[in-house]
């Protein structure tokens, strides 16, 4: 199990992510990444602060 954090699950939203990041991620099993409630939250009140345009429309769930 590999609990993440809010700057890296956040990194991979981005449209550039870093490419260590990328890399450390792409040896992982989808199956063994999580975020915590709390990392959940964070990333909940980032959307909502995102004016309203593509990139909000691109990450509305």
């Amino acid at each position: 199990m590999i609990v993440l954090d809010t700057n890296i699950f956040s990194e991979l939203m981005c449209s550039g992510p870093d490419g260590a990041v990328l890399a450390c991620m792409s040896r992982q099993s989808m199956m063994t990444l999580f975020i915590t409630t709390m990392t959940q939250a964070d990333i909940l009140y980032g959307l909502a602060l995102l004016p309203e345009g593509r990139r909000w429309d691109l990450l509305e769930l």
